[in-house]
Parts: C-alpha cells; structure tokens; sequence
C-alpha cells in the first residue's frame, strides 16, 4: 500500500528517497523492510552540512574509527579500532537497527547514511527499478513486472519528467504521467489516471469543419497545439474519462463543459418568421440537404443574426431577398424568372405551366381571418355555392318578378297580397299596412294604388257629401251624419230619403253626382273602374293598409306597397354588393388570398390587403404530396421530416461505416504490432505456440516460392503466383481451384488449395458475388434449371464448370464466379478484392514470418536463440515458484523468486539462486543472523550456492574483482593485504593512541554537530518543509497515507486508498480504483476518474473533473481537437455554429422558393377557374317562349382565359328554362354546368 515513513537524502544519488512499508529490513520483531525508492529527484544541491571525508570504517583510506553505542554497548560513546570490534564495520550498513552510521569509500559521491531502522539510503541505486535517466526528473512508485518477467518500474527518464504512480513512465522532455502505469510518452505531454496514454506530439493541426473559409481556418489553427497533448485516457485501447468539474470555456482556446454544451443543444435557435418562431436544438433531428456553391454567391442582406438578451441566436431573413440566382433540383430561379426543367416556368417572356398542376391539397380554413390555400373541392364548393347564389338570384328575380316572394305576392290570376311576416302567397298572415304610397291616378284606366290621401280626401269629400256632421274619423271611417229633417234627427242616407218627400230631386241630383265620383264597376273591363268614364286612370286615395296574406283580396295601399319597394330595393343593392365581392375574390382584390401584382398572390393577414399584406403566413392542413421525379404536389412537414429522418439515418449509417473502417484499421494496426512483438516471444512459439494457432509435426517445412504466395502446414507448397497452399500436403500450383481459366470477367491473381479438405461453415450467398454452400446448390440442382450448374454425378462431390484443356494459367473456357460482394462475416465468401488485400498484408508480414518461422526452425533444431543456447535431451527446466526463474536442462526453481542455472541446478527456498550443474541452495534462503566477527544483524534475501554441500560438491568462484562496498566479496588478495594491514594498523595504533585520543574528542563534537543537523534536514524533510517536496501544514493535518494497492500519498492528510490509486495535494483523496486527486481538497471518488485542482470532485467512473458543484473551472489554452475523443475549444464550437447556421439558411432558402412556386401555380389555377366561372356567367339565354340559344363567352382573370359555350330553350308555355353550358381554362381544365328553371 506505499505507506511512507521518510523521506531521506542520498549523498551519492543527489536525491531524496521515501521508504515504504514494503521495504525490507532486519531487526527486532524480524519485520523485513527493503528499500523502495519513489522519489528520485535530480538536480538538487548537497546539503549545506555533509559528512566529511576524513570519516570511515574498514575502507583501508585511513585508521580512524568514530561510533556512538546505544544501551546494548557499556559506555555512551567510544573508539575501536581492531579488526573484532564490528560496531564500526560498513558490512551491516543495511542491517544495523540502533545507531547513526557514516562510512564511504573515499570518494565525495559514494558517501551514504544509515539512520535507524526507518531510514537507509544507499548509493547508486535508489527504489526498486525507479529509473531516472534525465536531469531535473521526479519518480515516484512502484515496480511491476512485464509478460517476460522484466521488471520495469516508474521511470522518469527526459529532462524535467515527472512519473507518479505504479509503473508511470514519463519518457520525454517535459513529460508529466501521473497514475497507474500512465505513460506521458511526447514532449511537453501530460498523462494524467491510470492508463492514460499520452503520445499526441505538440503542432497537430486541429479539426476544421467542413465549410469553414480561410478567416474560419486561420481561427482555428491559431489555437494548434504547441505542446504536448494531455490524456485523460488510452483511445488506442479504447479507454475513456469523462473530465467533470469543468468551468464554462470563455477564450478561443477554452474547453468546453457539458453545460455549454447543453445550452447549445437544450436553448433552441430561434427562427422568428413575420407570424411566430421555430425552434430547433442540436439533438433535435435537422437536416440540410443540397451542396452549398462557392462562398459569396449570395447578398449579405438577406439574412442577420442576433443574439438576444438571453443568449438566444435569432436568424432574421429580409422581406425582399436579393439573390442572383437560386437552384433546387430541377427548379431554376434567375433573374429572367423562374424554370422548371421538363415542368412550368415564369420567364419575362411569359409564363408556362408545363400541364402540372398542385394537387392533394387539404382543404384550408375559410374565414375572415384564414390564410390557408384552399383547394379545388372547396373552390367547386365556391363555384357551386355561386352557381347556386346566382340560381337563387335568378330565382328570387323571377320570383319577385312572379309576385311568389316578398311583402306582396300574388294570390291569383291578377291578384295580389300583401304578405305579413312568416306568411305566403297561400296564407298571407294578418292584414298588412301598405304605407308610402304615392298618389294613384284617378282616372277610369287608371290601375295605380291609392293611398291613404287619396281616400281621406274622398272620405272628407263624402262625409261633405253626406254632411250632417259626418267626419273622418282618425283610422279612416266616415262618422254617421245626422239629418234633422222634419225634426227629426235621422243618421243615415236611407232615412233621410225616406223621410224627404220634398227632396227626391234634389237627392236624384245628388245621387247623379255621387255616381260621377264612385268607384263603380266596369262591366267591359270585368273589374271596378276609377276612371269615372272618362278613360283616364285615378287614384284611389285614402285606401286603408290591405291584408298581405296568401288569400287576402285587400287592396293594397301606396305605403305597404312603398314597404315592398323599400324591401326590393335593400334586396337589389344587397345582391349588388354580393356580386361586387364575388368579383373581387374572382380577381383577387378581396379574401384571405389578394392578387399583389402581376402574376403575383399573397396570403393576407387579418387587417392587411394587397398593397400591405401584414405578417407572414403559415399554411396548414396540407395533404401529404406526390413524391416522384414528375410530382409538382405540394409537400407537408410530416413529408418533409420523414426525408430528414432519412437523410439522419444514412449519416448514421455512414458514421457506422467509418466506424468499422476505423476499427479494421485499428485491427491492422494491432496486428502489425503483435507481428512485431512475434519476434519478442520466439521461445514461447517455440515451446507452446500462439495462441490458438498450434502445429505438432516433425516433417518437411512448407514452402512459398510463387509470387505473394503463402503455404501454411507441414509440406505445404504455394507455388503459383499469389496462390494459398492450407494445411498439410496442400499444393497450390496453378492446377486447383483459383487458376485463371476458372474465372469468367476477370484475371484470378492466384488460387488457394487446402489440401483436398472440405471449406466447412459457409453461410448462404445473398447477393450475385457471394460464395454458395452446398445447401443453395442442391437447391439449384434439385431445381433441375437447363442452364444451371450441377454437379458431376450423383455422388455430389464435385462440380466442373465449362472449359475441357488446361494450361499454365486456368482452364480453358472455364467460368468465373464474379461480383462476389465482400464477406462480412467469419463464414462469409471472400472476393478477388479481399484477396488481394490479404494478400498485400500477407506480403507485408511475409518477411517477418519468413525469419521467424527460420528462428523456429533453427530452436526446433536445437540451434537456440542468440546468446542463449542449450544442448542436452534431458527433461526441461521448471521455474515453479512465484517470480522464479530456470535455466538448463533438468533446472529446478521451485522457491519463490528464486534462480536455478545449470543442469540439475535446485534452488528450492525463496530468493536464493543456484549456479552450475548440480548446484543446490539446499533449502537455504533468506535469513536473519548476527554477522560473526561484526556483531552485525543480517537479514539476507537469499543464499547463493555454486556448489552442493550436501554431496560435498564445490567450485572456487574466480577472478573476483576486489571488493569495494561493505556487502561486496573480497578476494585472496584483499584478505591477505587485511591481514597485513590489520597487524600493521595495531601496531601503529598503539603509538597513535594518545593522539587518537585528542582527536575523538573533537571529531566526536563534530560528529554531533552533523547528526544534529541531519535530524534537523531529515526533520525537515520528514514535515514536509524541506526537499523537493514539501508542505506547509498549518491545518496540522496527518501524514499521507497510501493504504491502496500500489497506491501514491503525497501531502498533508492526503489519502489514495484505492488500488493503483494517486491523492497529491492537501487533503487530497483518491478512494476510486486507478484514480488520481491533484489539489487540496480534491477528491477522486469513482474508478479511473481524475480530480485536477483544489475542491475538484470526481464522482463519475471515467472522469476527470477540474471543479464541483457550483464551484467550476475553465480549461484553457485548449488546442483544437482533432481526434474524435479529443476535447474542442471555444473557437471550434463557435465555427460548427457558424457552418450550421450557413446550411440551413440555404435549406431555408430552396424551400422558400420552391413553396413560393407552388403558390403561383396554385393561384394561376385558381385565376383560371374564376375565368371560367366568369365566361360561363356571360352567356345569355333566350327570353321568348319556345325559343332556343346556342352561345359563347369569354372569360380573363389576372392573366388566365377560359372559353365557355352553351345552350338554352324555353318550353313552348314559358314556364321551364333548361340550359347546357361548358367551358375551358388556359390551364387545360375543363367545366360542364346544366341547369333547369321553372317560372310562373
């Protein structure tokens, strides 16, 4: 778990080196502690109070010796100074567990200190394969083992690199790998997570999208990469992090985070028309279609952008666009007008519709405020609903005219009533009054109505007439006279001519003259007479209001009769106004749709006209259209986005198959690296094979000897030009199935044999070039077609196609099977092409698989591998401990760790190694001892036998070179030169003694001094305050703590708890598998993920977050992304937004156009039916009865014409009126109308 106790300082590495709990050591409680370095820091400068080099024990430069004992040694301090006091031996620098040790050899940089049981730093080496091979270069972690069984390491090995973590490897100059076996592999880069892999170079070029101009691109590449990239991950392998916590981008070279991202594709870009919005997000389905022209051809005034308030892109199209030119399909809109290719146009030359029409139109609203296109059963509709208005018309003018509507009707032959309100001509209802009458001519002809004057006056002049005091009363009655005659009060004429005796002439008289101004009945003429005689027609006058009923014989006065006219007269203006808007909606100056200019309708919105139509308009309810290469039907949106559905589909299919593109190449890729690691495994082919590919035979190799052949399989020979020889015996001479006269359409590049063995698990054929099983031709067979291939007899194992001689290349006549598509799956059929692209690939390895099959050959023949050769039949080696390793014949390393070389060699205890034939460790491994002579504790690791001293068997071990460090072998020569120097140093050390004295005591006063100072520098080191890296732990937190598996702890109160794990920073945690938390407070919480900067949280599996919650950061200096995993910046999002809103104002432009030319058509359709209802309206009829008419109209509307003909009669009696008529529009259609009237 990497738990840190020290740091140290390594005089002879210039370094500080961290201990940790795997390190081994021996001493009390037999724990075993070995050193592991995981900081190697270059560059530093010695410590201000080193060790001087006067000071050192058995090192032969000097005789002095200094120690300090602790309480297993009487005394507190002392000298020695022959060859039995061992406390001051160098021997047990590695050991020794109670004291402070200074020894060298005397040189400045071998210099080492050994403090304790918790700090040792030795020189030259420091961890445990921690490689720092550049200046100024960290590594910190641990040691892991490669499939050959190398040890690797962290390994810092550029100048300025940095590896933290188990097995990170920071290669190049500059290069940061932080995390478990992260590899930061280019200049400047940065790994950062276990398995992060960063091999991007500085200077790639970023992604440009496609359609971005030259401003758009130097954009673009004034934010390229000039360093190296960093890695959240290993695309190669296909392992990914997301990096959350990640700021809003703001500068060009920004990273983007998710929520901008959202923003982009949750807040819609806004398209606001004249008449409402539409709102399309970057996840919704939009789809452009067409090829854009070349930048430029279209005016800057046509479209804006704007952003609002909130952030929203508003698109604004100007109301009069101004283009030169617009192309969709067939369709053509210049400056001359608009062209149709095979289809209508509208040219300055004229228009011509090309017989097309808009069809499958849906109804649309009809209403005061619609603008919806209406389409041909509604304007039949219109037409009928017109026709019938016109009947109607007509027939409310006969049937004024016949007196069988209104206020007055006819009642009879020659007899009419004034009708009341719900009455008729057979029920007239209550008496009417008839007012506003003019005044009647009074005469004997006279037929005028008189009116209430007019009777009032003969009233008056009768009630004079009568006198007596007659009067007119108030509702138009004469008031009985009163005659007093005789005395007598008489109140009637009667009476008064009874009772005037004397009068009968004078009241004869007066009779005549009543007489002469009576109405009185007119035999001749059937009927009364006004006219007194005298010929002339009058008035009567004064006549009360006459009931208006179906049976009333009233008579009518002047004011009902007034009432009538007034009636008639609203009616006539009323259907004059009908008339009158019925034209304009013929011509187009009224209704939803008004005729702007020539050739020209607009939808109208509610309060506008032609001249100012008001806000734009959506038409709705539109059927779904014909979609065919002749169609001119109008299209729907459903119509529309099922297209766009289309177009997404086959991105997406596209996008798949750049997929698997991509994938065969990452195959090829990781094909060509594991050929090129073939070579690394030779002696495992050698031994046990490649994986699922296996061959067991000791007879003769197979051979390629034709152009691009291959042969695999004992004996095989390929020996025709890109011929296939598989399996043994196989033979590919241009004789078998492949050889070109078999081929029909095309020249075979060579054939394939398999040695007369069966091609099994063929799946079906479906397509004309794809291979058949045996299933599909004995369904051909039993089809018993004439022209089918068959096999050769019943027996069903064989099949020849045409052709009977045989050459060097084919058959003669033979057959080809072609258009074989490309086999997809494992049991697919192969073409040519894939052939060929095998056997490129084959062609490519061929060399590689040449030398290593001769390798083989050479293992198999017992030659070896270079530098490593064996020669004997005895059983092979077995290395079966953990980490063990054997070499020759019979070799046996069962301890773990252990080394067994030689024939029969044993080494069966851990760590110990057994060198030469028969050489045994005898049970010997790692032990703890006090050293003899020394008194120094060991703990070794192992023993080293090159001997069996169970069988009395030894080897001198010679030319040993003379031993340097304490732990080093010495030779006869060193032994026999101590010995006589150790007799010489007593004897001189008895003299010196006395000055030896004086000098202990001052070198034991400056040994205190540097052990002080030490302790303070190791103190300091130890807190954090000194070194390479330190610490300022004010919050008084607790030590790191690395309790993970191959875990990295760096600062105060740092965790990384998860296996693989790295926490740098204070407080930092990193409790998710393979995660890394850089920063205080930062944490890693889920596997894999990577927390970068203070209070960053990475809660997601595969992450790396630079922020939390509420607290997030930007990335900057992003260089533009270019793999399809990399992050894009700020300047790359703002150009696919750009290139995006440029597609769809062209998509936006061609189906404005295209819906501008179907509503011409529409509108020159619908002019021509006006025109034609219009001709048909103008043809007269005859008026006399039992006439007959034949007649013919024309009709213009805005520009169309229609041409109408028919014809009319009148019954003999007058009574039915029947009419034919039909007519012809300038757009091809045509109308028939009948009709039949009846009139009385």
């Amino acid at each position: 778990m990497n738990r840190i106790y020290r740091l140290v300082w390594s005089r002879a590495q210039q370094c500080w080196c961290v201990a940790s709990e795997y390190a081994r050591k021996a001493g009390k409680g037999g724990r075993a502690l070995a050193v592991l370095g995981l900081c190697a820091v270059s560059g530093l400068n010695a410590m201000d109070a080193e060790a001087a080099a006067g000071l050192y024990v058995n090192d032969s430069s000097d005789s002095a010796c200094v120690f300090v004992n602790d309480s297993d040694v009487s005394g507190d301090m002392g000298w020695k100074y022959d060859g039995n006091n061992s406390n001051c031996d160098a021997s047990d620098k590695a050991g020794q567990t109670g004291r402070v040790l200074f020894y060298g050899s005397g040189t400045q940089g071998s210099d080492s200190l050994t403090l304790g049981n918790e700090l040792y730093v030795n020189g030259g080496r420091i961890g445990l394969n921690n490689r720092i091979d550049g200046s100024n270069s960290l590594a910190i972690g641990n040691v892991a083992t490669d499939a050959l069984g190398t040890q690797l390491g962290t390994r810092a090995l550029a100048q300025d690199s940095v590896a933290i973590g188990n097995d990170a490897l920071a290669s190049e100059q500059n290069a940061l790998a932080l995390g478990s076996k992260a590899q930061a592999v280019a200049q400047d880069s940065v790994a950062l997570g276990a398995g992060s892999v960063a091999s991007t170079a500085g200077g790639v070029a970023g992604y440009i999208p496609g359609g971005a101009d030259a401003q758009q691109a130097n954009a673009v590449n004034a934010t390229q990469s000039t360093l190296g990239a960093i890695a959240v991950g290993d695309a190669a392998s296909g392992q990914f992090r997301q990096i959350t916590g990640v700021a809003a981008g703001s500068q060009d070279s920004d990273a983007v985070n998710v929520a901008q991202l959202s923003s982009v594709g949750n807040t819609p870009m806004t398209f606001v028309g004249n008449s409402g919005a539409v709102d399309k997000k970057l996840g919704d389905t939009f789809v452009i279609q067409g090829a854009a022209l070349s930048a430029g051809n279209y005016s800057g005034n046509n479209l804006r952008t704007e952003v609002d308030g909130g952030g929203s892109l508003q698109v604004q199209m100007a109301d009069n666009l101004v283009l030169d030119s617009v192309t969709t399909g067939d369709t053509s809109v210049a400056t001359n007008g608009l062209t149709i290719a095979g289809g209508p146009s509208v040219t300055n030359s004229g228009i011509d519709a090309g017989n097309q029409r808009v069809v499958n139109v849906a109804e649309g609203a009809i209403n005061f405020g619609s603008l919806d296109a209406v389409n041909g059963s509604q304007l039949a509709t219109t037409n009928q609903q017109l026709d019938q208005n016109t009947s109607q018309l007509n027939d409310f003018t006969t049937n004024i005219s016949n007196g069988s509507i209104g206020p007055v009707q006819r009642t009879g032959t020659d007899q009419l009533s004034l009708i009341a309100a719900g009455g008729d001509a057979w029920a007239p209802g209550v008496v009417q009054t008839l007012n506003n009458v003019a005044s009647g001519s009074i005469s004997m002809s006279s037929t005028d109505a008189i009116n209430g004057s007019q009777l009032y006056t003969l009233a008056n002049a009768t009630t004079n007439a009568l006198g007596g005091g007659s009067a007119v009363n108030p509702d138009g009655s004469i008031s009985s006279p009163v005659y007093n005659l005789d005395g007598t009060s008489l109140n009637n004429v009667g009476d008064a001519l009874v009772n005037l005796d004397g009068r009968v002439i004078h009241n004869t008289s007066d009779i005549f003259t009543l007489q002469q101004d009576a109405l009185q009945w007119n035999g001749m003429l059937g009927a009364y007479d006004a006219s007194h005689g005298s010929g002339d027609a009058q008035k009567i006058s004064n006549v009360a209001a006459g009931e208006v009923s179906e049976l009333s014989t009233d008579a009518i006065n002047g004011s009902q009769l007034h009432a009538t006219n007034q009636q008639v007269q609203r009616n006539t203006t009323d259907i004059s106004n009908v008339t009158t808007n019925i034209n304009n909606i013929s011509n187009g100056s009224l209704g939803p749709v008004q005729r702007t200019g020539t050739d020209q309708l607009s939808l109208i919105a509610t309060g506008g006209d032609a001249t100012s139509p008001g806000a734009a308009q959506v038409l709705n309810n539109v059927a779904a259209g014909a979609v065919n290469d002749t169609s001119v039907d109008a299209v729907n949106g459903s119509q529309l986005h099922a297209t766009n559905q289309q177009v997404d589909a086959t991105v997406t299919h596209v996008t798949q198959l750049d997929g698997r593109v991509t994938n065969v190449e990452g195959n090829v890729t990781t094909l060509q690296g594991d050929v090129t690691n073939l070579g690394d495994h030779v002696e495992n082919i050698y031994n046990k094979g490649t994986r699922y590919f296996h061959a067991n035979s000791t007879g003769t190799d197979s051979s390629a000897t034709g152009a691009d052949a291959v042969a695999i399989g004992m004996g095989a020979t390929a020996s025709h030009g890109g011929s296939v020889a598989l399996g043994a015996g196989a033979v590919a001479n241009g004789s078998s199935l492949g050889h070109q006269a078999y081929l029909v359409g095309g020249t075979a590049t060579g054939e394939v044999n398999i040695g007369n063995r069966r091609l099994t698990g063929v799946s079906a054929g479906a397509d004309d070039t794809d291979g058949v099983n045996v299933a599909q031709l004995k369904a051909i067979t039993s089809g018993a077609v004439a022209d089918a291939v068959l096999y050769d007899s019943s027996s069903h194992d064989r099949i020849t196609l045409g052709g009977t001689t045989y050459n060097s290349v084919t058959r003669s006549g033979g057959s080809k099977i072609t258009n074989v598509a490309r086999g997809e799956d494992d049991s697919d059929a192969v073409n040519l092409s894939q052939l060929n692209e095998t056997n490129t690939r084959v062609t490519n390895i061929d060399g590689r698989v040449t030398a290593i099959d001769g390798t083989i050959t050479t293992i198999n023949n017992g030659g070896g591998i270079k530098y490593f050769h064996a020669n004997s039949t005895r059983p092979d080696a077995v290395a079966s401990g953990v980490d063990a390793v054997a070499v020759g014949p019979n070799a046996q390393a069962s301890g773990s760790g252990a080394v067994a070389m030689g024939e029969g060699a044993s080494a069966s205890a851990d760590g110990s190694v057994a060198l030469g034939q028969g050489a045994s460790d005898n049970g010997r491994g790692a032990q703890s001892y006090t050293g003899k002579y020394s008194n120094a504790a060991n703990a070794s690791v192992g023993t080293v036998s090159v001997g069996n001293a169970a069988t009395g068997e030894t080897r001198t071990v010679s030319n040993v070179a003379d031993g340097k460090e304490a732990t080093d072998a010495v030779n006869l020569r060193q032994l026999d030169g101590a010995v006589t120097e150790s007799k010489q140093y007593t004897d001189d050390s008895i003299h010196n003694v006395n000055s030896e004295i004086a000098n202990v005591t001052t070198n034991v006063s400056n040994l205190d001094n540097r052990v002080g100072q030490v302790e303070g520098d190791v103190s300091n080191v130890q807190n954090g305050t000194d070194g390479m890296f330190q610490v300022n732990n004010t919050s008084k937190q607790p030590k790191p703590r690395a309790t993970g598996a191959d875990a990295v702890a760096g600062g105060a109160g740092a965790q990384a708890s998860a296996a693989n794990s790295a926490a740098i920073g204070t407080r930092a945690r990193a409790s998710g598998r393979n995660a890394t938390a850089v920063g205080s407070d930062a944490q890693a919480q889920a596997d894999n993920s990577v927390a970068l900067g203070a209070n960053s949280v990475a809660e997601r599996a595969n992450s790396v977050s630079v922020g939390s919650a509420g607290n997030e950061r930007q990335i900057t200096h992003v260089a533009a992304g270019t793999a399809p995993t990399d992050a894009v910046n700020v300047k790359q999002l703002q150009q696919s937004m750009g290139d995006i809103s440029n597609q769809f104002y062209d998509y936006t432009d061609a189906r404005y156009n295209a819906l501008r030319h179907d509503l011409k058509k529409q509108d020159d359709i619908l002019s021509s039916g006006i025109a034609g209802a219009m001709a048909m309206a103008t043809l007269p009829q005859p008026y006399s009865a039992g006439a007959s008419m034949a007649a013919a109209g024309i009709g213009n509307y805005r520009g169309q014409s229609a041409l109408a003909i028919g014809v009319s009669k009148i019954s003999d009696n007058g009574k039915w009126v029947t009419k034919l008529q039909g007519s012809t529009t300038s757009q091809g259609d045509t109308g028939v109308a009948v009709g039949i009237g009846y009139q009385w």
